[in-house]
């Protein structure tokens, strides 16, 4: 927005920024803990060096995050943490998938998903809201992003193998899911190209970025791909995240060094499979994506209310297949969206869309909302790279079992995120010309407007 409000010319704006940088005056440890267990959650130390994998890393980060976070924030008001859009939202999605274990295929696998696996992604969503509450943090959480994505997308090219002429690194992720990562999450590292930060960080974000694209198109994942062409595409042309022209030129050309000294390494042919897509084996064999994703929209119309179970499509799939004569196959939905929609049934795809849905509005609505205050200049550059990143993400997890992954769940908490800075950055400048004007602050029009975002 081009808007102007008298917040930024009598000085509050200043109050805003010192107001948000002052905030966590006494030392802390959560929040570094926090970070590390995002680190560990996302850059997957322990894919670099097997040795930590006895150690289980995430479980003791999150056990010392929450301890810490309790030690620290004597009291933590539940109702703060719902009362934002996504906060309410992610609770119920969680709540259908608690109800459906009853009505699960297999009720034990369901239960053990829900409770131990899918609740660390439910623990992270909530310790986001809890721990981002200024942009000086946000900054900090993308930074470790950033390290992440250049650590694993590093390790990726210095240890990754071949195989059948796929690329892929580590026990977690295949090469549809490596591709699928990284597509998500490398926009995000753009910011420190974009923003005026030290040197070290920009180097850091244009390594990240550069190893990235090349190991997407290592992984020689057409879905990874169709999602990277799109980032790069609206990255280049549009102006989306705010991007200075000199660093596109920059990203341009680093990219295409980089991807010129492995060229060799690169299975174009998979890439331009796309021109013969109607003679390719998941659309003409019974195990390829299409008739899998027939499958599920049968499961999904004869399990609508609860669906099959979380975690539990590849038994229903099996059961269902073995009843009806044919061989038992253990098949994943390869899409994030019949996923969701056949294991928690329609409520649950209802929930899952709409946090896409508030997600992506969000987004776009702030990235335009620039003013000449450089709070709101800054969250905009970010959501404009949130936006970016969730493209890609939402792209490539239409090819892909990813539907709970722990990347749909920050790109929730970061929407969640924005909006409460958002509404604090308008509620603080809003008191600040208040009281220097004398006049009630509810009759101010902020800069940060949030009446039109849903």
């Amino acid at each position: 927005s081009a808007r102007g409000s008298s917040c930024e010319a009598d000085g509050g704006g200043e109050s805003v920024r010192n107001n948000n940088d002052q905030q966590q005056v006494r030392p802390s440890m959560a929040f570094p803990l926090f970070l590390s267990w995002t680190f560990i959650l996302i850059g997957r130390p322990q894919d670099f060096f097997p040795v930590l994998v006895p150690l289980r890393l995430a479980l003791v980060f999150a056990l010392l995050t929450a301890v810490a976070t309790l030690v620290e924030r004597k009291k933590i008001s539940f109702a703060d943490l719902i009362v934002v859009k996504e906060g309410k939202k992610y609770l119920l999605f969680y709540l259908v998938m608690i109800i459906g274990i009853p009505f699960a295929f297999y009720r034990r696998m369901a239960f053990q998903f829900v409770f131990l696996s899918y609740s660390a992604n439910v623990l992270f969503f909530y310790y986001m809201l809890i721990h981002i509450d200024s942009l000086k943090k946000m900054r900090s959480f993308l930074l470790t992003v950033t390290i992440a994505v250049l650590a694993y997308s590093g390790f990726s090219l210095a240890e990754g193998v071949f195989e059948n002429g796929r690329f892929s690194f580590g026990t977690m992720y295949d090469a549809n899911d490596l591709a699928f990562f990284l597509v998500s999450l490398f926009p995000l590292c753009l910011y420190f190209i974009s923003e005026k930060e030290g040197a070290l960080k920009k180097m850091i974000a244009v390594g990240a970025t550069a190893a990235a694209v090349l190991t997407v198109l290592l992984t020689g994942s057409r879905g990874g791909f169709l999602g990277l062409a799109a980032v790069l595409f609206m990255m280049l042309f549009t102006r989306t995240a705010g991007i200075k022209p000199w660093a596109k030129a920059l990203l341009l050309t680093v990219i295409a060094i980089t991807v010129a000294l492995s060229l060799q390494k690169i299975n174009t042919e998979r890439f331009a499979s796309f021109r013969e897509i109607g003679s390719d084996y998941n659309v003409q064999s019974e195990t390829g994506r299409l008739a899998i994703w027939k499958n599920a929209v049968q499961i999904i119309l004869n399990n609508p209310m609860t669906g099959v179970g979380a975690d539990c499509f590849p038994t229903a799939l099996s059961s269902i297949g073995e009843a009806q004569g044919r061989r038992p196959r253990w098949q994943v939905t390869h899409n994030a969206y019949l996923q969701i929609a056949a294991e928690t049934g329609l409520i649950g795809l209802f929930l899952f869309v709409s946090l896409i849905a508030g997600a992506f509005r969000n987004f776009s609505t702030r990235s335009k909302q620039f003013s000449s205050l450089s709070e709101s200049r800054e969250l905009a550059t970010m959501a404009g790279l949130f936006r970016l990143a969730f493209i890609g993400c939402l792209i490539t997890a239409v090819f892909l079992t990813q539907g709970y992954s722990i990347l749909f769940t920050l790109f929730f908490g970061i929407s969640a995120v924005a909006r409460r800075l958002n509404e604090k950055a308008a509620a603080e400048c809003g008191r600040d010309r208040a009281a220097s004007s004398g006049r009630d602050a509810t009759r101010w029009s902020p800069a940060f407007d949030t009446a039109n975002v849903p």
